[in-house]
């Protein structure tokens, strides 16, 4: 395969943002709702789920859009489908409901989901010695991941164009299906 040089933009969610900024200090747990008595809670999922659209709407309209009229690729690390998978793992959150606070984001020409279990994620986190977050022991892994897979079929049903590449081969492997994956995008274009 040719090497082929575009301009790109890597980016990531939550964002550097400020809304992304209150994320990220919810997730690692500095930032907590005072309950009295000494006790604390993270806030609840349906507030995690507006953070979340609220941010990534921040991030469309200073990063995302501005980029892709400029003719820049761009490629973020987790977007709505992760919005979808996470902030639907409580029983009292409707994927549709997760949905709709996300209906004004722009639909990715790809998706590409590396597909890793639970248990391998796990150990790799403990491996590299993070301090886990949130969402990230291991039952609620278990349940994220039921969420993608469940996810990935419903928007796949509807026509996204989502790829699931195995996370657990060879990292050579996964580039090279991830390359794949993207050599079959038509040129960029620009929204509207």
């Amino acid at each position: 395969m040719a090497e082929q040089r575009v301009p790109a933009l890597l980016t990531c969610e939550p964002t550097d943002g400020p809304v992304g900024w209150l994320l990220r200090q919810i997730l690692s747990g500095r930032v907590v709702n005072q309950l009295g008595e000494g006790l604390s809670s993270p806030p609840d999922e349906a507030v995690l789920a507006l953070l979340f659209a609220a941010d990534r709407m921040d991030h469309l309209n200073t990063k995302v859009l501005p980029s892709l009229e400029a003719g820049v690729h761009v490629v973020s690390d987790r977007y709505y489908l992760s919005s979808f998978a996470y902030q639907t793992i409580s029983q009292g959150m409707e994927l549709g409901w997760v949905r709709q606070v996300n209906v004004r984001c722009l639909r990715p020409d790809l998706t590409i989901y590396l597909d890793v279990s639970p248990a391998e994620c796990h150990r790799r986190m403990v491996a590299q010695g993070r301090h886990l977050e949130l969402y990230e022991d291991l039952s609620k892994l278990e349940q994220v991941h039921r969420n993608y897979l469940h996810v990935i079929k419903v928007l796949s049903q509807e026509g996204e164009n989502i790829q699931v590449v195995d996370g657990e081969l060879a990292v050579a492997e996964v580039a090279a299906r991830v390359a794949q994956a993207t050599s079959a995008l038509p040129e960029i274009h620009k929204p509207g």
